[in-house]
C-alpha cells in the first residue's frame, strides 16, 4: 500500500510495535495513518472500548484491546494529532488494565 508520506515518516511506521499476526492491530495502524494523511483526527474505534471479562475469551480480547490502545498511543507519540484523543486513549488503557487485573483475580469464576 502506497502511503503519501516522506521517507523518514514511512521508516517510523515500519518501526511501529504492530502484531503482524493480528488483523485488528493492522487495522489500527492503517486507520490512524489514513486519517493522519488526510488531515483528519485519528481516534479510537468503538470496538476498542473495554468491558469487564466474563470468560477467558473476553480476557484474551481485553489483552488484544490493550495492545491496540498501546499501538494507538505509540502512533500518537510519533504522529501527534488531537490531545483529547490521547487523553481518551490513556483513560481507556487504564480501564483495560483494571479489567484485566480484575479478571485475573477472578479467574476461577470466568467461563471457558
Amino acid at each position: 500500500i502506497e502511503i503519501p508520506l516522506p521517507a523518514p515518516e514511512k521508516f517510523m511506521l515500519a518501526l511501529s510495535p504492530i502484531n503482524e499476526g493480528c488483523q485488528r492491530s493492522k487495522n489500527v495502524l492503517m486507520r490512524y495513518v489514513q486519517k493522519y494523511v488526510n488531515g483528519e483526527v485519528p481516534g479510537l474505534h468503538r470496538t476498542m472500548r473495554p468491558k469487564a471479562a466474563t470468560s477467558f475469551d473476553h480476557l484474551t480480547n481485553l489483552c488484544n484491546i490493550y495492545q491496540e490502545i498501546d499501538l494507538f498511543l505509540w502512533l500518537h507519540g510519533k504522529f501527534p494529532s488531537n490531545a483529547v484523543e490521547q487523553i481518551s486513549a490513556l483513560s481507556m488503557k487504564q480501564d483495560t488494565i483494571n479489567f484485566i487485573n480484575d479478571a485475573l483475580h477472578k479467574a476461577d469464576e470466568l467461563s471457558l
